[in-house]
């Protein structure tokens, strides 16, 4: 589900149409726009994103550990529209039980090097 304030965002928008239920929340920090995503739906967002949004450049990866909150993981993702001069950050919520996520270097090469 797309939050309020991030509605008039194209690309989230954009992705909305295309993956529904791919987002399950988000918001915006900095000017920046952050989209938590479905970790199951985590390679075919990022695919979209590349392929259809212009985000060729996988910044960073990254994850936090917040022990003892559940679900405890976070995976961060930061890409960047070269093109457009745009970032996103993406995040993905695991819990402990369930704490593995498909690799996006089917998508970027770049992933394997984080």
């Amino acid at each position: 589900m797309l939050p309020e304030p991030l509605k008039d965002h194209a690309v989230a928008a954009a992705l909305e149409t295309r993956l529904p239920g791919a987002i399950t929340g988000g918001h915006t920090e900095r000017q920046e726009p952050t989209l938590f995503i479905a970790p199951s739906q985590i390679v075919a967002v990022c695919r979209f994103l590349k392929e259809e949004q212009g985000f060729v450049r996988l910044s960073a990866i990254t994850a936090v550990d917040w022990l003892p909150a559940d679900p405890r993981f976070e995976v961060v993702y930061l890409l960047h529209s070269l093109e457009r001069n745009q970032r996103l950050r993406l995040k993905c919520w695991l819990t402990e039980s369930e704490c593995e996520i498909d690799s996006v270097t089917g998508v970027w090469r770049a992933a394997d090097w984080y």
